[in-house]
C-alpha cells in the first residue's frame, strides 16, 4: 500500500475521534447555555444549573500537598523519565510520565440563602483552580512535610536509588466555604434531600461564574472543531495523493 495511503487512513481514524471529542464538547456547551439558573428553594427534579457555598456533610477531608481542610482533592504527581529513541540516530529523548494520581471526596453541599442540594461530584467535568503546585529533583528538595505526607498516603517518596527523582506536582481543591456553579441532573436523595449528580447527563462544577464557564467550553469546542476540520483537509490530501489524483 501506498505511503500516503496509510497516511490517510491513520488520519481518518484520528479525524473520527477527534470530531467525537468535538461533538461532545458541542453538546456540552449547548446544554450549558441553554440551563437557566434555579434557586434551590425552588428546585425539581431534572435538570438544572445552581449556585451557592460549598457546606461539607460529610467525613473531615485533608489534601495531601497543602494540607487544606476540602471536601474535594485532585492530586497528580508526574516524574521526568529519559529514554534512548533511534531518529536520525540513536537521541535521548525526555518526557514527563504519571507516577501518582489521586482523587477524593466528602459529602457537601451548595448553599445559595434558600436552601441546600447535595452535590455528588463523581464523574462530572470538574473546572475548579489549582491550588498548589511545584516541582523537586537535584537542584532543590522537596519540603519535608509533603515528603512525610506522600509516604504516609501513598508511600510514595521522591527520592531515587541514587539522585533525587525529578518530579512536578500539581493539586486541585475545593474547599468549605469556596462558591460553586454547578449543572447537572437533580434527583430525590436520602431523607428526602434533593441530590444533583451526573447521572446519564452533562455535569460540570466550576469555582467560577457561568459567563467564564461558557467562555472556556466555547473555546474548546472551537479548537476542537478546528482540529477535526483541519484533520478532514489532511486525510483527503493524503488521499488523492495516494490514488493518484492531481
Amino acid at each position: 500500500m501506498e505511503p500516503a495511503l496509510i497516511g490517510a487512513c491513520i488520519c481518518a481514524v484520528f479525524t473520527v475521534i477527534v470530531g467525537g471529542f468535538a461533538r461532545r464538547a458541542q453538546q456540552v456547551l449547548k446544554r450549558v447555555d441553554e440551563t437557566p439558573r434555579t434557586v434551590i428553594r425552588e428546585l425539581t427534579p431534572g435538570f438544572r444549573e445552581i449556585g451557592g457555598a460549598v457546606i461539607r456533610t460529610g467525613d473531615a477531608l485533608t489534601s495531601p500537598i497543602s494540607q487544606t481542610p476540602c471536601v474535594h482533592f485532585d492530586l497528580l504527581v508526574q516524574e521526568r523519565v529519559v529514554r534512548p529513541v533511534m531518529r536520525n540516530g540513536l537521541r535521548m529523548q525526555d518526557e514527563w510520565r504519571t507516577v501518582l494520581r489521586d482523587e477524593q471526596d466528602t459529602a457537601f453541599c451548595l448553599d445559595d440563602g434558600t436552601g441546600q442540594c447535595d452535590v455528588l461530584v463523581e464523574g462530572a467535568e470538574l473546572m475548579i483552580r489549582t491550588r498548589a503546585a511545584g516541582e523537586s529533583g537535584w537542584w532543590v528538595e522537596m519540603a519535608e512535610e509533603l515528603e512525610e505526607s506522600l509516604r504516609k498516603r501513598y508511600r510514595f517518596s521522591p527520592r531515587g536509588f541514587l539522585f533525587p527523582r525529578t518530579l512536578r506536582y500539581s493539586e486541585r481543591v475545593i474547599r468549605e466555604g469556596d462558591h460553586l456553579y454547578a449543572v447537572g441532573t437533580v434527583h430525590g436523595g436520602p431523607m428526602g434531600r434533593l441530590q444533583m449528580s451526573k447521572s446519564d447527563d452533562v455535569m460540570v462544577v466550576a469555582d467560577r461564574e457561568e459567563e467564564l464557564v461558557l467562555a472556556a467550553l466555547q473555546r474548546r469546542a472551537v479548537v476542537l472543531g478546528f482540529a477535526t476540520i483541519t484533520l478532514c483537509i489532511i486525510t483527503l490530501a493524503l488521499l488523492r495523493r495516494g490514488i493518484g489524483i492531481p
